[in-house]
């Protein structure tokens, strides 16, 4: 992906979350929501069951000896970012699932909480609209981080791997050799 689309991709996915967001609370009635919720819970528990298994996991750079410092920091700085990512959509996913938890009830006692039953529902059925466009806009980025970790991974251990063959190469092959007269072949005519 181009640079000028990353920079542009997450203010358009805030834009259209909010536009979603919006609508749904202006014409999607909160009992509409009550067939997708099994689903939503479902999903959104997965989500979240995914993200946490992947933070779970290491660097996969085990011998640090073999390669250079500024790859190495590349290498790390782009995973703590990652991770970091993966942390907040994890966040998101967990706050989807308490507020698709809070519509259930609402629905359930026919919107009627603390006595506040149109404009809770309402927004209820807002964020609900939001959450579910943002939080796949930010799986979507995920994964397009993924591909650009991946790639510079490779990059790491392609450097690694052409400083050790370098290295390897060098002892082989001896220094260059010279080669002089020994003199004495006679005389010059």
């Amino acid at each position: 992906m181009t640079q000028w689309l990353a920079r542009v991709y997450a203010p358009v996915a805030a834009i259209v979350a909010v536009a979603v967001g919006w609508a749904t609370a202006r014409y999607v009635p909160l009992s509409m929501w009550k067939p997708v919720f099994p689903g939503m819970l479902v999903a959104l528990s997965m989500l979240g069951a995914a993200v946490l298994v992947r933070l779970a996991r290491n660097a996969p750079i085990t011998a640090p000896t073999a390669f250079d410092e500024t790859d190495l920091k590349r290498f790390f700085d782009a995973l703590e970012e990652l991770n970091r990512r993966l942390f907040w959509i994890f966040l998101q996913a967990v706050m989807a699932l308490f507020i698709t938890l809070f519509a259930i009830v609402m629905e359930d006692h026919k919107g009627m909480i603390f006595g506040y039953a149109p404009p809770i529902a309402k927004v209820c059925s807002g964020i609900l609209g939001f959450l579910l466009v943002w939080i796949l806009s930010r799986v979507l980025a995920m994964a397009r981080g993924d591909i650009g970790f991946v790639r510079l991974q490779r990059e790491v251990l392609e450097n690694a791997l052409a400083r050790q063959r370098k290295a390897a190469s060098e002892k082989i092959v001896p220094a260059t050799v010279e080669f002089r007269s020994s003199g004495g072949y006679g005389r010059a005519l």
